[in-house]
């Protein structure tokens, strides 16, 4: 396989790995969404069948009903956990995937092509900026370390303006 065709390869590798992920991401939202939305656990039906059961306690077909009821809950609710631990999963292995991916990728596509021949007049206006670099250079650090020398000690000033005070 030809370079060209292993970075368009990769390249839509990617695509569909980071189509895959966003899909899984989206999945995952609406589905904490809905859980936040709909709660299975705290069901509104559930706790007025309770307060109906607690008028009437001999009734074994309302306690059925909340049995029912309250084991379809819980079996949402234990889904919708399954589905989010489960996607967390998925998301993680896609997005190493993914990174995995683009590194290949960015492999592929570097190159080190031959520098172009420099002329000798390139070369001078290199040594020149190099030379006007460190002269600059050099000329900061001096103004900065003169700078720090002639700079007025903060504390013996607020010393002397408490011995004046006093």
């Amino acid at each position: 396989m030809e370079r060209e065709e292993k970075i368009k390869f990769v390249s839509r590798l990617i695509t569909g790995t980071g189509v895959f992920a966003g899909l899984v991401a989206v999945l995952l939202l609406l589905n904490y969404v809905q859980l936040a939305k709909h709660d299975p656990i705290e069901s509104a039906v559930i706790a007025a069948l309770v307060e109906r059961l607690d008028q009437d306690a001999n009734n074994e077909a309302l306690k059925e009903e909340i049995r029912q009821l309250d084991f379809l809950a819980r079996k949402a609710y234990f889904t919708a956990a399954w589905q989010v631990k489960t996607g967390g999963f998925i998301l993680l292995f896609a997005g190493i995937f993914l990174g995995i991916l683009l590194k290949i990728f960015f492999d592929l596509k570097a190159t080190i092509d031959e520098p172009p021949d420099q002329s000798s007049n390139d070369r001078q206006n290199r040594k020149k900026a190099v030379q006007w670099i460190g002269v600059i250079g050099g000329l900061v650090f001096i103004g900065a370390l003169v700078s720090a020398f002639l700079s007025t000690d903060q504390l013996a000033n607020y010393e002397e303006y408490k011995i004046a005070q006093a």
